[in-house]
């Protein structure tokens, strides 16, 4: 295979495995609650962090077979449904966007009284949430919230190296590194940068060289 062949479908689905997650300074708190699960204060653990951040990974690294929950899932009406389902591990993505604020606490205070757990994903702490219910904000302010922080180094190094190995992409030394000196320090700008890149190089038919990522970065500067 051409070393600079770039030519392949979007829509490979990246790893979430355990051995796949790049443990970093901003990322390894969060780890390492998720490890000290079921000894959650509350039975309950908070991560918050950018889009794009690994959030996602850690709640598959965490439980597997724990029910996914989205915000408009969140109500007095479907909350009594859910609870007494066989499953009692559960996990909230976007629990911001939570509009039922009185179902949300009940929520937070039946995982507290019984004997499953509960994780909440956010892109921001509770005190950004904009909430008006008095009670809920004490309760989640009295949870373990962990923050990811954005990529240092190490880390952006190695999303680099797991899309291009995601993606099935095989990348030059010379590329990376060019990569990871004008990339976005940002897990938002960093994706986007990537995929960006992705669909030129299928679209112009052209291998990953440094010329291609500059010409790209330069077109996705000024779209954006």
């Amino acid at each position: 295979m051409n070393p600079h062949q770039f030519l392949l479908p979007l829509t490979l689905h990246p790893s979430f495995e355990m051995g796949d997650f790049i443990v970093s300074s901003s990322n390894e708190e969060a780890l390492s609650w998720l490890g000290k699960w079921p000894e959650w204060p509350s039975r309950t653990l908070l991560i918050y962090g950018s889009q794009g951040s690994g959030k996602s990974h850690l709640a598959s690294i965490w439980k597997s077979n724990a029910r996914l929950l989205r915000p408009e899932e969140i109500t007095v009406e479907t909350l009594e449904v859910i609870l007494t389902k066989s499953q009692n591990h559960f996990i909230l993505d976007n629990a911001e966007y939570v509009k039922d604020e009185e179902a949300l606490f009940h929520f937070l205070n039946a995982t507290r009284q019984g004997d499953g757990s509960l994780l909440l994903l956010s892109q921001t702490p509770p005190r950004e949430w904009g909430l008006t219910l008095p009670d809920l904000q004490s309760r989640l302010n009295a949870l373990i919230a962990v923050g990811i922080q954005e990529p240092d180094d190490h880390l952006m190094r190695g999303l680099i190296k797991k899309y291009a190995l995601d993606q099935q992409i095989p990348l030059s030394v010379d590329v990376l590194n060019y990569l990871f000196h004008h990339l976005p320090r940002s897990y938002q700008g960093l994706w986007a940068s990537l995929e960006y890149i992705n669909a030129e190089a299928l679209r112009k038919k052209r291998g990953i060289t440094i010329p291609l990522v500059r010409e790209a970065l330069l077109e996705h500067t000024l779209i954006i």
